[in-house]
Formats: structure tokens, C-alpha cells, sequence
């Protein structure tokens, strides 16, 4: 289980507020008419986080709730969330399931290749969205060089490289 998994099944109380907190987080990105894909490029983090976070399988990290709250223009309102993911204490990996404090340690890349890369071609592409990043690199070199650019360059790429 990475730091990031939610495993909160055997705390009804930690699950409550998760569900709370995932449904909170879902209806302001949604009201401000974002997909999970433009609204996680516009925080720095990667789709698949954003949507793990509405779906309770991972707990928003305090800089997840404050760019959140930064680009929805919230007002403070989401980032005092962080008082109450807080007391949401979740298990570090192993199976003694001792807890971590909220928010400690950072989350790892979590790559994503392209949907037009294939094994075959030279063209494989993969993504990841760490705090203030995108990295991309080669699929074929994942030890090669990465090119790092802001989220805010990246949400500017994303419809010339689709075409849109």
C-alpha cells in the first residue's frame, strides 16, 4: 500500500469523513466545469490522482486541498478540509497498520504512457504529475532524461497535442 492509498475499510469514522471530503472535492471541480484531466493538469497532478482522491482510494494530501482551493478559487473553504483529513490518519505499508501523520512524506511519479504510444513505435510517451511538475519522458528509457514543465504549460499543450 503506498502512502497515498486511503485503506480506511475497517474505520467507519475515517471513511465517513473521506467520503464527505471525496464528495466535496468532486462537486467544486465539477461546478467549475472541469474534467478530472484539465483540473488535475491545472494543480499539478496526474488524472488518475484526481480521480483516486473522488473515489476515496486515496487521501488528498494538504497541498492537493490548498492548490485545489487556490484554483477553484474556494476561498479557504477546501483547504479547511485539511482539519478534518487531519484526524484521517492512514496506514504506512506493512501489515501492523500503524498510522502516519496526515501529509508526511511526498508521493512518488506515477507514470501514465500515452495512449498513442505503442510498443512497436518509436514514439512512446509517458506522463507524470508530482507538486508543481509534469514529467515526460521516453517509456524505453524510463532512466533517461525527463523534461519537467509547469502545470500551467502543460494544460496549455494538452489541446495542441490533441488537436483540439
Amino acid at each position: 500500500m503506498s502512502e497515498w492509498d486511503a485503506g480506511l475499510e475497517e474505520d467507519e469514522e475515517a471513511g465517513a469523513v473521506m467520503r464527505t471530503v471525496q464528495r466535496q472535492l468532486k462537486l467544486w471541480r465539477e461546478s467549475a466545469g472541469l474534467t478530472q484531466a484539465e483540473f488535475g493538469a491545472t494543480i499539478g497532478y496526474g488524472e488518475e490522482q484526481v480521480s483516486s482522491v473522488e473515489r476515496g482510494r486515496r487521501i488528498p494530501r494538504p497541498e492537493y486541498l490548498d492548490r485545489t482551493d487556490e484554483a477553484l478559487s474556494a476561498g479557504g473553504r477546501i483547504a479547511a478540509l485539511k482539519e478534518d483529513m487531519a484526524e484521517v490518519r492512514y496506514p504506512s505499508a506493512g501489515s501492523d497498520m500503524t498510522r502516519k501523520p496526515y501529509g508526511e512524506a511526498s508521493p512518488t511519479p506515477e507514470w501514465i504512457k500515452s495512449s498513442y504510444s505503442t510498443d512497436e513505435g518509436p514514439d512512446c510517451v509517458e506522463v507524470a504529475a508530482v507538486p508543481d511538475q509534469i514529467l515526460v519522458r521516453d517509456s524505453k528509457t524510463p532512466h533517461g532524461p525527463r523534461l519537467a514543465v509547469a502545470p500551467t504549460t502543460w494544460a496549455k499543450f494538452l489541446p495542441y497535442a490533441s488537436g483540439n
